[in-house]
């Protein structure tokens, strides 16, 4: 935050189109978007895993949801963002959003042993 004018100045670290640059996180969330949404909902004030996760599942309320955890990652990253986009980009772009959003929080996704 700026100290003078009280302004968030910081942007995002990873690109929304940027969903391909950790292949985990994008097939996870492609298959089960329900899991990565969890997954951010356990980092975010005010949700859990389960509940995001669980929430993702139900057609509308999922929209909600998906809002929350993009508005709460601004909150906690102190990220510039204005309302408009966000609405846009979790509501237009939700695959690529999650994918975004977990790529900023740092989740891991667990695979398969080798």
């Amino acid at each position: 935050m700026d100290a003078v004018t009280g302004a968030l100045n910081k942007e995002w670290e990873n690109s929304i189109f940027g969903c391909f640059g950790d292949f985990k996180i994008c097939l996870v969330t492609f298959i089960a978007p329900c899991y990565t949404a969890g997954k951010i909902g356990d980092k975010i004030p005010g949700l859990s895993c389960i509940t995001a996760g669980l929430l993702f599942l139900i057609p509308v309320v999922n929209l909600i949801i998906a809002f929350k955890l993009r508005s709460g990652i601004k909150s906690v990253k102190m990220i510039n963002e204005g309302t408009i986009a966000t609405c846009f980009f979790a509501l237009c772009c939700g695959c690529c959003a999650l994918i975004q959003e977990a790529r900023e929080l740092g989740v891991e996704v667990p695979m398969a042993r080798q």
